[in-house]
Protein backbone atom coordinates (compact mmCIF):
# COMPACT_ATOMS: atom_id res chain seq x y z
CA UNK A 1 0.00 0.00 0.00
CA UNK A 2 1.09 3.54 -0.81
CA UNK A 3 1.80 5.67 1.94
CA UNK A 4 1.21 9.18 0.47
CA UNK A 5 1.59 11.11 3.43
CA UNK A 6 5.31 9.65 3.19
CA UNK A 7 5.08 10.37 -1.02
CA UNK A 8 4.72 14.21 0.00
CA UNK A 9 6.67 14.42 2.97
CA UNK A 10 4.14 15.75 5.25
CA UNK A 11 2.18 14.28 8.58
CA UNK A 12 -0.71 12.44 8.42
CA UNK A 13 -2.47 15.44 10.63
CA UNK A 14 -0.73 17.37 8.71
CA UNK A 15 -3.92 20.29 7.16
CA UNK A 16 -5.17 20.85 4.00
CA UNK A 17 -2.49 23.93 3.46
CA UNK A 18 0.38 22.10 4.21
CA UNK A 19 -0.65 19.26 2.23
CA UNK A 20 -0.96 21.66 -1.08
CA UNK A 21 2.25 23.94 -0.30
CA UNK A 22 3.92 19.99 -0.64
CA UNK A 23 2.23 19.01 -3.36
CA UNK A 24 3.05 22.49 -5.55
CA UNK A 25 6.97 22.52 -3.99
CA UNK A 26 7.61 18.96 -5.14
CA UNK A 27 5.63 18.88 -8.43
CA UNK A 28 7.56 21.61 -9.72
CA UNK A 29 10.37 19.88 -8.52
CA UNK A 30 9.55 16.75 -9.93
CA UNK A 31 7.64 17.89 -13.42
CA UNK A 32 8.55 15.82 -16.80
CA UNK A 33 9.41 18.75 -18.11
CA UNK A 34 11.80 20.23 -16.24
CA UNK A 35 13.47 16.65 -15.92
CA UNK A 36 14.15 16.10 -19.85
CA UNK A 37 11.28 13.46 -19.53
CA UNK A 38 13.19 11.05 -17.68
CA UNK A 39 11.92 7.88 -16.56
CA UNK A 40 12.48 8.56 -13.52
CA UNK A 41 11.34 11.72 -12.65
CA UNK A 42 7.65 11.02 -14.79
CA UNK A 43 6.84 7.87 -12.51
CA UNK A 44 7.56 10.08 -9.65
CA UNK A 45 5.24 13.39 -10.67
CA UNK A 46 2.45 10.24 -11.32
CA UNK A 47 2.56 9.29 -7.30
CA UNK A 48 2.77 13.45 -6.26
CA UNK A 49 -0.22 13.61 -8.49
CA UNK A 50 -1.97 10.95 -6.89
CA UNK A 51 -0.93 11.37 -3.74
CA UNK A 52 -2.18 14.60 -3.49
CA UNK A 53 -5.58 14.19 -5.53
CA UNK A 54 -6.23 12.03 -2.45
CA UNK A 55 -5.09 13.93 0.31
CA UNK A 56 -7.21 17.18 -1.21
CA UNK A 57 -10.19 15.53 -1.12
CA UNK A 58 -11.96 15.10 2.81
CA UNK A 59 -13.85 12.00 1.75
CA UNK A 60 -10.78 10.19 -0.18
CA UNK A 61 -8.88 11.29 3.09
CA UNK A 62 -10.50 9.64 5.34
CA UNK A 63 -10.96 6.18 3.53
CA UNK A 64 -7.54 6.38 3.03
CA UNK A 65 -6.64 6.70 6.37
CA UNK A 66 -9.04 4.02 7.18
CA UNK A 67 -7.63 1.81 4.80
CA UNK A 68 -3.85 2.65 5.96
CA UNK A 69 -4.50 2.19 9.86
CA UNK A 70 -5.38 -0.96 8.96
CA UNK A 71 -3.09 -2.45 6.53
CA UNK A 72 -0.13 -0.62 9.34
CA UNK A 73 -2.43 -2.65 12.07
CA UNK A 74 -2.46 -5.70 10.55
CA UNK A 75 0.86 -5.77 9.02
CA UNK A 76 2.46 -5.42 12.86
CA UNK A 77 0.78 -8.64 13.55
CA UNK A 78 2.19 -10.94 10.98
CA UNK A 79 3.57 -13.98 13.87
CA UNK A 80 7.33 -14.84 13.24
CA UNK A 81 9.50 -17.03 15.19
CA UNK A 82 12.44 -15.86 16.16
CA UNK A 83 14.39 -19.23 16.95
CA UNK A 84 13.54 -22.89 17.41
CA UNK A 85 16.00 -25.71 18.28
CA UNK A 86 16.30 -28.69 19.89
CA UNK A 87 19.20 -29.95 22.28
CA UNK A 88 19.60 -33.25 20.33
CA UNK A 89 19.86 -33.97 16.40
CA UNK A 90 20.06 -37.55 17.52
CA UNK A 91 18.31 -39.58 19.95
CA UNK A 92 17.38 -43.31 21.30
CA UNK A 93 14.33 -44.48 22.53
CA UNK A 94 13.54 -42.91 25.73
CA UNK A 95 15.72 -40.37 25.98
CA UNK A 96 14.82 -36.88 26.71
CA UNK A 97 15.24 -34.23 24.47
CA UNK A 98 14.32 -30.69 25.20
CA UNK A 99 12.86 -27.89 22.61
CA UNK A 100 13.35 -24.29 22.92
CA UNK A 101 11.56 -21.18 20.65
CA UNK A 102 10.74 -17.55 20.91
CA UNK A 103 7.97 -15.98 18.69
CA UNK A 104 6.91 -12.44 18.00
CA UNK A 105 3.30 -11.27 17.90
CA UNK A 106 1.81 -14.93 18.07
CA UNK A 107 -1.30 -15.72 20.05
CA UNK A 108 -1.90 -19.34 19.67
CA UNK A 109 1.61 -21.46 19.39
CA UNK A 110 1.43 -25.09 18.97
CA UNK A 111 4.49 -27.87 19.14
CA UNK A 112 3.38 -30.60 17.02
CA UNK A 113 2.69 -33.30 18.10
CA UNK A 114 2.95 -32.97 21.46
CA UNK A 115 0.05 -30.20 21.70
CA UNK A 116 -0.71 -26.31 22.82
CA UNK A 117 2.27 -24.49 24.12
CA UNK A 118 3.53 -20.65 25.08
CA UNK A 119 4.75 -18.25 22.92
CA UNK A 120 7.96 -18.86 23.81
CA UNK A 121 9.81 -21.03 26.19
CA UNK A 122 11.51 -24.94 26.69
CA UNK A 123 9.70 -28.25 26.76
CA UNK A 124 11.15 -31.53 27.86
CA UNK A 125 9.81 -34.88 26.13
CA UNK A 126 10.63 -38.26 26.27
CA UNK A 127 10.80 -40.43 22.91
CA UNK A 128 9.15 -43.69 22.87
CA UNK A 129 8.42 -45.72 19.95
CA UNK A 130 8.96 -44.01 16.56
CA UNK A 131 7.39 -45.65 12.93
CA UNK A 132 10.27 -44.08 10.95
CA UNK A 133 13.86 -43.52 11.32
CA UNK A 134 13.49 -39.56 11.78
CA UNK A 135 11.34 -37.63 14.03
CA UNK A 136 9.52 -34.56 12.72
CA UNK A 137 8.37 -31.78 15.15
CA UNK A 138 7.17 -28.69 14.19
CA UNK A 139 6.30 -25.44 15.80
CA UNK A 140 3.31 -23.50 14.47
CA UNK A 141 2.55 -19.71 15.64
CA UNK A 142 -0.34 -18.03 14.27
CA UNK A 143 -2.07 -14.59 15.24
CA UNK A 144 -5.91 -15.39 15.53
CA UNK A 145 -6.41 -11.49 14.68
CA UNK A 146 -4.61 -11.33 10.82
CA UNK A 147 -5.29 -14.89 10.81
CA UNK A 148 -1.82 -15.65 9.53
CA UNK A 149 0.52 -18.37 10.37
CA UNK A 150 4.08 -19.25 10.04
CA UNK A 151 5.77 -23.10 10.55
CA UNK A 152 9.38 -24.39 11.45
CA UNK A 153 10.11 -27.92 11.65
CA UNK A 154 13.04 -30.00 12.85
CA UNK A 155 14.11 -33.01 11.85
CA UNK A 156 15.72 -35.36 14.51
CA UNK A 157 17.54 -38.87 13.99
CA UNK A 158 15.67 -42.16 16.06
CA UNK A 159 17.93 -44.56 16.79
CA UNK A 160 16.12 -47.82 17.69
CA UNK A 161 18.18 -49.59 20.50
CA UNK A 162 17.28 -47.51 24.34
CA UNK A 163 19.72 -46.69 27.16
CA UNK A 164 18.49 -49.29 29.01
CA UNK A 165 19.52 -51.95 26.62
CA UNK A 166 22.82 -50.63 26.21
CA UNK A 167 22.97 -50.67 30.05
CA UNK A 168 21.69 -54.32 30.04
CA UNK A 169 24.35 -55.16 27.57
CA UNK A 170 27.15 -53.34 29.32
CA UNK A 171 26.31 -55.02 32.92
CA UNK A 172 25.52 -58.19 30.98
CA UNK A 173 29.84 -58.20 29.78
CA UNK A 174 30.93 -57.31 33.23
CA UNK A 175 28.79 -60.32 34.96
CA UNK A 176 30.63 -62.55 32.39
CA UNK A 177 33.97 -61.83 32.86
CA UNK A 178 33.59 -61.66 36.87
CA UNK A 179 31.86 -65.54 36.28
CA UNK A 180 34.80 -66.20 34.14
CA UNK A 181 37.43 -64.80 36.74
CA UNK A 182 35.47 -67.35 39.37
CA UNK A 183 35.73 -70.01 37.05
CA UNK A 184 39.57 -69.73 36.75
CA UNK A 185 40.17 -69.28 40.67
CA UNK A 186 37.88 -72.36 41.10
CA UNK A 187 39.62 -73.97 38.90
CA UNK A 188 43.43 -73.28 40.12
CA UNK A 189 41.78 -73.97 44.07
CA UNK A 190 41.08 -77.52 43.29
CA UNK A 191 43.48 -78.58 40.20
CA UNK A 192 46.76 -76.65 41.62
CA UNK A 193 47.04 -78.87 44.54
CA UNK A 194 46.02 -82.34 43.22
CA UNK A 195 49.22 -81.02 40.39
CA UNK A 196 51.67 -80.76 43.62
CA UNK A 197 50.45 -84.12 45.21
CA UNK A 198 50.96 -85.68 41.93
CA UNK A 199 54.61 -84.40 41.94
CA UNK A 200 55.33 -85.55 45.37
CA UNK A 201 54.03 -89.06 44.82
CA UNK A 202 55.66 -89.48 41.54
CA UNK A 203 59.34 -88.38 43.04
CA UNK A 204 58.69 -91.04 45.47
CA UNK A 205 58.35 -93.78 43.59
CA UNK A 206 61.45 -92.94 41.33
CA UNK A 207 63.32 -92.57 44.27
CA UNK A 208 61.93 -96.02 45.83
CA UNK A 209 63.45 -97.53 42.46
CA UNK A 210 66.76 -96.78 43.19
Amino acid sequence: MKDYYYILGVHSDSNPNEIKKAYRKLSQKFHPDKNGDDDFFAERFKEIQEAYEVLKDDIKRSRYDSLRRAFYFSSRLTPVIEYFKSNRTEILKEEIVTFSWRTKDADSVILNPFGPVSPSGTKKVKIGNANSDYIIVELVAENSISGESVTEKLKIKYNRGTKTSKNNSSKSTIQKKQNSHRKLIFVNAIFKPLIVIAIILLTLYLISLV
